[in-house]
């Protein structure tokens, strides 16, 4: 069960540092303690094997107790975005339909609308009406353990896809997918128990709590934190001599515009990891020109964990053109539209099969097509394997914008203007074209004080591709619409270009 790997570390290192926060360090007995108290009070309120706890809140060390103390119950844990809206919060809850949901005040008071029959805890003393405060329960480290059996194939975890082009499904994987994507992200990562993880990124994404339980399993320290910011991350980096650090584009570009970055001591890091967000190779370069770490890209997807990852213990071999090699245990193949098998070389969908593969989506209905015969699962992102076998990715099959019976990669574009040096961030999405179908169009938040013109920009993608890739337009926006993990949320760019229209 994944409530193991806390438990076992608080056997092997009770007064080893597991976690520090916003100041504060707590070690593996303290955790393990209280959320074997906080499992006690969820038995008596009637979880257990069968029935879905919700967790709802931002990254904080109550996070990790309550999704460990749901887990010893034998429940199954649901994710949603602690920074979710009450319209998010609610697609994600009426679709995973908790009998409990525990929250933080914030969360809780957007929640204070939303009709259910769950019980309503609140892990904060100032609760809103109608939901019960248990911040005593979880400052408690009552030491007697919780540990409901239940098969490895049982539900274990419920996490939101990242929703990139439509409503974000429930993905749901089962103790022995994840405990498989824990063990494969420990042996890409080569994570070791001296080291210090430094993590920002939403905790209930798959990335968040493979990475959790990965650090728990080596008996690792995490330091956790609320959200991004760019300059404690570069502090904590200095001070906690952190040893492995997590980035995506908009964090790379954000070190690599800092005036200050070479004023930080952060040569404790073996690596930064790029995940999540195509890689730009411009600023990946200017970031270890200035601070001499390298980045190790991976890939990975809700629905599976770890794909693919440079080979971690050979860094003159690591690639920004590629997240690296097929993860061990994984069969792939690539899939042409009318559903044939492509030779290596030829880009096609990514299809692979795994013991890291979920379960399935909810709704149900959402599984339709997703998988194929002989456990076979369809990513939805296009690709190719090299002649040596490293992975290139194309982009999101559905994310291709057509333009006169061309497919082009907005990933392409975006690559394209990051190399710009006065665009700060970017995001490609299609518009309608009368001739050509569609066109590719661009919203661009430029650097402070820089003097852009449209033009410009697409002059400098015009000499770098090809016609049939030109920009229809740019858009000066303040802010790129992302998931939290960094994605872009192409179907949101239209709103975010329309508002600085009007402004």
């Amino acid at each position: 069960m994944l409530s193991r790997f806390l438990q076992e570390a608080a056997v092997r290192c009770p007064f080893a540092t597991a976690l520090t926060f916003e100041g504060r360090s707590y070690t593996y007995g303290e955790l393990d303690g209280a959320a074997n108290a906080v499992a006690h009070r969820l038995v008596q309120h009637g979880l257990g094997p069968g029935r879905r706890a919700a967790v709802v809140m931002m990254n904080r060390p109550e996070w990790v107790i309550a999704t460990q103390a749901v887990l010893r119950t034998g429940a199954a844990v649901v994710t949603p975005l602690g920074s979710g809206t009450l319209p998010e919060l609610r697609h994600a809850l009426d679709l995973a339909e908790p009998d409990h949901i525990l929250a933080e005040t914030r969360t809780a008071e957007v929640l204070s609308t939303y009709p259910t029959g769950a019980e309503l805890t609140c892990v904060d003393a100032d609760r809103p009406a109608g939901w019960e405060s248990w911040q005593s329960v979880f400052a408690s480290t009552a030491r007697e353990p919780v540990a409901t059996v239940v098969p490895e194939d049982s539900e274990a975890v419920l996490l939101l896809s990242s929703g990139t082009t439509g409503l974000p499904k429930v993905v749901r994987h089962s103790h022995r997918s994840l405990s498989t994507i824990v063990s494969t992200w420990i042996r890409d990562a080569d994570l070791r128990t001296a080291d210090r993880v430094q993590f920002f990124f939403p905790a209930s994404t798959i990335f968040g709590m493979s990475t959790i339980l990965a650090v728990f399993a080596q008996c690792a320290t995490l330091s956790f934190f609320r959200r991004f910011g760019l300059e404690s991350m570069l502090e904590d980096v200095q001070r906690s001599r952190i040893t492995i650090g997590m980035a995506a584009a908009p964090v790379a570009v954000a070190m690599a515009n800092h005036p200050g970055l070479e004023d930080y001591d952060l040569s404790s890091l073996r690596y930064l990891v790029w995940g999540a967000t195509p890689i730009s190779k411009d600023v990946a370069q200017e970031v270890t020109r200035r601070t001499g770490v390298r980045w190790l890209h991976v890939y990975g997807i809700t629905e599976a964990g770890q794909v693919a990852a440079n080979p971690v213990d050979e860094p003159e071999r690591w690639r920004l053109d590629s997240p690296g090699r097929i993860a061990h245990g994984l069969d792939i193949r690539f899939v042409a539209a009318d559903g044939k098998e492509l030779p290596p070389g030829e880009p096609g969908e990514l299809h692979l099969r795994s013991g890291q593969t979920m379960l399935g989506y909810l709704p149900p209905e959402a599984d339709s097509g997703v998988f194929e015969g002989d456990g076979w699962l369809r990513t939805g992102d296009i690709g190719f394997l090299d002649e040596d076998g490293w992975l290139h990715l194309v982009d999101r099959a559905k994310e291709l914008i057509k333009v006169s019976g061309f497919s082009v990669s907005p990933v392409e574009i975006e690559k394209t203007l990051f190399s710009h040096p006065d665009v700060d961030d970017c995001g490609v999405y299609p518009v309608d074209d009368p001739v050509a179908g569609q066109r590719p169009a661009a919203a661009v938040v430029p650097r402070p004080g820089a003097d852009l013109d449209p033009a410009e920009l697409i002059e400098w993608t015009r000499t770098r591709m090809s016609s049939y890739k030109r920009l229809a337009k740019v858009s000066f926006v303040a802010e790129i619409p992302r998931t939290p993990s960094g994605k872009v949320l192409r179907r949101k760019i239209p709103e975010v270009v329309a508002r600085a229209v009007t402004r």
